[in-house]
């Protein structure tokens, strides 16, 4: 009994990866006419030092990867925020509401990247 309970919780989680997986597809191609459009969203997560997660109005997830920015961010751990180190006014908080650009989209990876408009 307990061999074939490991097997469906096992075959169960492979099902849930599988339908997130099918749902970022259809988002993503969802957004790929939309490259190049002004989009307002929310910060919503950091992935500390190198990526902002940005949620827009239909809760659709996009991330931006500071490294690739022309001024140098720094992730901020006692405030949880990202800083511009060059512009000190610069500074993206969590629930900040910003509009960004849709930059591309990577159906391969599942990636939808933007880029904030400052």
């Amino acid at each position: 009994m307990e061999e074939i309970s490991h097997h469906i919780s096992k075959t169960e989680r492979v099902a849930m990866r599988a339908e997130d997986e099918s749902v970022r597809i259809k988002l993503v191609e969802y957004m790929q006419n939309r490259v190049g459009e002004k989009i307002r969203s929310y910060g919503n997560r950091f992935l500390v030092k190198r990526k902002v997660f940005f949620e827009n109005s239909e809760h659709i997830e996009c991330s931006w990867d500071v490294t690739t920015a022309a001024h140098y961010y720094e992730f901020d751990e006692e405030h949880y925020c990202m800083r511009d180190r060059d512009d000190e006014n610069v500074v993206f908080n969590l629930g900040d509401k910003i509009e960004v650009l849709l930059k591309y989209v990577d159906l391969y990876n599942l990636e939808i990247a933007v880029v904030p408009q400052i």
